[in-house]
């Protein structure tokens, strides 16, 4: 049995629905929430506005198709479930690979346009 700091009996922590949401919701908005509207704004002045209320409106229709299309196909595959339901394995593999190209993409992006924190 594992014990705690304290010498208490560690509870077991199972990842359930209602965490796994709460843990995206962080990851998701934690940062959005704090760093971006001064960086948009610092851009775009009161024009950020209005970019956020159309990347909110956009995510409501994302978040509308997604929920649609868990109800209809209940895989745990994603994006490439999806594909791969609708189009074929053909389709699903390609869009796998794109998905992951793009997801290194951006974060390679995202680490070399960060701003210098140091500045001298």
């Amino acid at each position: 049995m594992a014990l705690t700091s304290a010498n208490q009996p560690a509870v077991p922590q199972n990842l359930t629905t209602s965490r796994g949401a709460a843990l995206y919701i962080g990851a998701i908005l934690g940062p959005g929430l704090l760093l971006l509207p001064g960086l948009a704004a610092a851009e775009a002045g009161p024009a950020s506005i209005l970019a956020w209320l159309a990347l909110l409106g956009l995510s409501g229709l994302f978040a509308a198709v997604f929920s649609a299309l868990g109800r209809r196909i209940p895989s745990a595959g994603g994006v490439m479930g999806y594909v791969t339901a609708g189009l074929g394995p053909r389709a699903g593999r390609a869009t796998g690979w794109m998905f992951l190209a793009g997801s290194w993409a951006a974060r390679r992006s995202s680490a070399s346009s960060a701003p210098a924190t140091s500045r001298t």
